[in-house]
């Protein structure tokens, strides 16, 4: 399907979806743009990728202290090494939690990986790619170990100093559906739609558990429940860019709803914000039904 653009629409359309972690935006935003056939960005996995680099960095740094080349690494890391002096071996403290967690609070640390220009985020067919050394990550943003720092990350003002860049000229050039946690209330304040993606925090880390195919145990789901609350947490109280709904920002709860029907609100949504996709609304809304009514068993 050929993608929208200043090219081949009279009109760039811009759709803002915002919501906590594991509600389902991401699904509904790309089910959104292939329906509507808009390019979709998904800024969480810019975070992600973020991260992910970061975690890549250290870990070249915890194999050169384990090949012994540590002076340079000590006068690099002098005043943080220094704040663990518990730890007796170099690549002990670089693999240790809280020093990970130090150096992802250090904002001049990632600047520098960004200034490296070790991650890009591409778009191949309408489609991103969040990559690292020029490869595609995939799924591997979507880790657990990922998720559980990338709120630290995006603390960082120059971090979403890059990150909001790439998403704004992405939206100048391109009908897009981008999807995040402020990009209703600061990156698209002026989006033609904005929708704010809810559900129960239960039934996030139930799929959570499910989409990471983790131990269905009541262990595994109290302890991915706690980072979904503590997630939630981190994102609506950071001083930069808070999540929070916006104020004209119409709210879909996914929590005891299918994909199917979430998308149908969403396309509800659109047509009654955009008058000059309400046409293509209703066709698709009638090809959505149309193919559930074929896949519903004859009486």
């Amino acid at each position: 399907m050929q993608k929208q653009s200043p090219e081949n629409s009279a009109k760039v359309i811009n759709i803002a979806i915002d919501g906590v972690a594991g509600s389902g935006k991401g699904t509904i935003s790309s089910k959104l743009a292939e329906t509507l056939g808009f390019y979709h960005m998904d800024t969480g996995a810019i975070y992600r990728t973020i991260t992910y680099a970061a975690l890549q960095k250290l870990a070249e740094l915890q194999k050169r202290a384990e090949a012994k080349d540590s002076s340079a690494l000590i006068t690099m890391l002098e005043k943080e090494v220094a704040l663990l002096k518990n730890e007796t071996k170099l690549a002990d403290v670089l693999k240790s939690n809280d020093f990970i967690v130090h150096m992802l609070k250090q904002e001049d640390f990632l600047v520098e990986i960004l200034k490296e220009g070790r991650v890009s985020i591409e778009f191949q067919g309408g489609k991103q790619h969040n990559c690292f050394d020029g490869k595609d990550l995939g799924q591997k943003i979507r880790a657990e170990k990922i998720a559980s720092y990338t709120a630290e990350v995006a603390k960082h003002p120059k971090v979403r100093e890059f990150t909001a860049s790439v998403q704004k000229q992405a939206a100048r050039e391109h009908s897009i559906i981008i999807e995040g946690r402020d990009i209703g209330t600061e990156i698209l304040p002026d989006a033609d739609v904005k929708l704010y993606i809810n559900a129960d925090p239960e039934v996030r880390a139930k799929r959570r558990i499910e989409q990471e195919n983790l131990p269905k145990t009541e262990a595994k789901f109290n302890e991915v429940l706690k980072l979904m609350q503590e997630r939630d947490k981190a994102d609506m109280e950071r001083e930069i860019s808070p999540l929070k709904k916006a104020d004209d920002a119409i709210e879909i709860d996914t929590s005891h709803t299918s994909q199917e029907g979430s998308l149908k609100s969403a396309l509800v949504a659109v047509g009654a914000k955009v008058p000059a996709l309400s046409d293509l609304v209703v066709r698709k809304l009638a090809e959505i039904d149309k193919a559930a009514s074929k896949r519903e068993p004859t009486k």
